[in-house]
């Protein structure tokens, strides 16, 4: 073990990240739209002058609209200028889709049903779809790691993720991997259309299965969907009342789905066909009316542009910047790619409020750090591990609000788990020689460029890593350790000692990703 991989050593980094997180600092209030912003527009956020857009920012925008990535790539995002940067990003349906087979499919496909057979027999079909059901799981997890780290329109992917955590669906309760990847889809699909997602989400076999509306019928109303579609996916609580819930369910009965095929199903002998009473309006409304009725309520649009900018800039909007957003949200009824554009063009998204200030959530962080170093193989499937061990579980969110986010996810109880499990997917021989296999092939990811000393390959792997600067000490610190008693050799003499420089070029890896100063973005 190295000397800075020392538990106490560690604990040094730990202390320091535990007391930035808990400062009580968290971004001063906002109290007016910066004033060194020239462009001003009549509706929406004020925007970055196009001179102020440097690489720190290009990088910034690369992070936050995706994962990160390779210095190269925020350079050459950078030369773009900050008009055709964003829309490279955000326009990405421009670009092709990228296909990433997957075969998947419905466990309970095979036409038998359990109530038909035998209690024995029902026992050992139910094992069989299980187990079933759990490897296609474990595909579909590593499949989406793949997804996010290798493709060319990460705003896509990052969208999807932020919609998988909104619309929040636990597999332990739908049992049925197979919906989650036709809900996967479907939030891929309509990533960038909210008024389509929540039309979608009503729809939704898992989302179905999973708020029991599969049970709303017209004599025996169940009010989850009805209730959470509301509070949680549209409109926040507060916005309405339990009259409109109770209504609402009676709107949302007969949507149920067919299992065999995850498809959605209307019910129409257990729909509820009366009049209904809903913010105020009367009419006979169906699911589909129900969501119409909430895409015009105004605190819809106030939602939407609140949870997005939380999401992409930080946590401390002022009701004028939200306003704004919300504005543009209903101008374009709902479809998000001119609130985003907006969003990553405005200076309020490069404010110092909203810079190296984002605690990375798990598959940031993992996701993260393939970007960054341009890693596009390896096993995803360990990928998602780490993130699991750091508490993110994809397709298994905590409950229905889904995940907390923010300083939750450097808690004390977290906060160890974040470092070891990624450094052990760096570097497995961590854990031991029986795990030594595998890891990340740093001189792969950065032979294309040439270095001197070690001074050089630290300075490269701090601008491509972290998003703040790096102190000078640490900085020093790093380069001692990879010199480690003798000069570390220049990238010429690498090929010849290929493992050892691999071996030291991962151990100064791991060294830097368990700094405070990676955990933020």
């Amino acid at each position: 073990m190295s000397r800075f991989a020392k538990p106490g050593c560690f604990a040094i980094g730990v202390v320091a990240l535990v007391a930035w997180s808990s400062r009580g600092e968290a971004a001063p209030p906002v109290t007016a739209e910066p004033q060194s912003a020239r462009v001003v527009e009549a509706e929406g956020l004020a925007r970055l002058d196009p001179g102020d857009f440097d690489r720190a920012k290009a990088r910034h925008l690369l992070s936050r609209a995706g994962f990160g990535g390779t210095p190269d790539e925020a350079r050459n995002l950078h030369a773009l200028g900050l008009e055709g940067a964003v829309d490279k990003l955000v326009e990405f349906r421009d670009d092709a889709a990228w296909d990433l087979p997957i075969d998947v499919e419905s466990a309970f496909r095979d036409g038998r049903d359990p109530k038909s057979v035998p209690p024995e027999e029902r026992r050992r079909l139910d094992q069989e779809r299980r187990k079933k059901d759990a490897a296609q799981l474990a595909r579909l997890r590593a499949w989406w790691m793949q997804r996010m780290i290798a493709s060319p329109r990460p705003l896509e992917e990052k969208l999807t993720l932020f919609w998988h955590g909104h619309f929040a669906t636990e597999h332990q309760v739908v049992r049925d991997s197979y919906a989650l990847w036709v809900q996967n889809q479907m939030l891929r699909t309509h990533a960038d259309d909210f008024a389509a997602l929540l039309r979608g989400i009503v729809r939704d076999p898992a989302m179905l299965r999973y708020l029991d509306n599969n049970r709303n019928e017209r004599r025996r109303p169940n009010e989850n969907l009805a209730r959470e579609i509301m509070e949680l996916f549209s409109m926040g609580e507060g916005n309405y009342t339990e009259q409109d819930i109770r209504e609402a369910a009676r709107a949302l009965t007969g949507y149920t789905f067919v299992r065999e095929a995850a498809t959605f199903r209307f019910a129409k002998n257990k729909h509820d066909e009366g009049e209904k009473t809903i913010f105020g309006e009367k009419g006979r409304y169906d699911g589909d009316g129900l969501v119409d009725l909430i895409l015009r309520q105004p605190q819809t649009s106030r939602f939407v542009a609140a949870k997005l900018f939380a999401f992409f800039a930080h946590d401390s909007p002022s009701e004028e910047t939200i306003e704004r957003l919300s504005t543009l949200v209903r101008r374009h009824e709902f479809r998000l790619a001119p609130v985003l554009k907006n969003l990553f063009m405005s200076a309020e998204f490069y404010s110092s409020r909203a810079m190296g200030t984002q605690v990375k959530s798990p598959i940031q962080l993992v996701v993260g750090t393939y970007r960054v170093l341009g890693i596009e193989e390896g096993d995803f499937a360990a990928g998602y591990q780490a993130a699991r061990n750091m508490g993110q579980d994809l397709f298994q969110p905590p409950n229905v609000k889904g995940w907390p986010g923010g300083r939750d996810w450097i808690n004390s109880r977290l906060v160890f788990a974040r470092y070891n499990s990624l450094a052990n997917l760096v570097d497995p021989s961590r854990r031991g020689k029986r795990q030594a296999e595998g890891g990340f092939d740093v001189i792969a990811a950065v032979e294309a460029r040439r270095f001197a000393n070690a001074g050089e390959v630290v300075d490269y792997l701090a601008g491509a890593c972290l998003s703040v600067p790096l102190a000078e000490s640490k900085r020093q610190a790093l380069i001692d350790y990879l010199d480690n008693g003798r000069p570390f050799p220049a990238s010429k003499e690498w090929d010849s000692k290929r493992d050892e420089v691999n071996a030291r070029l991962r151990a100064v890896l791991v060294l830097m990703i368990c700094m405070p100063e990676y955990q933020v973005t």
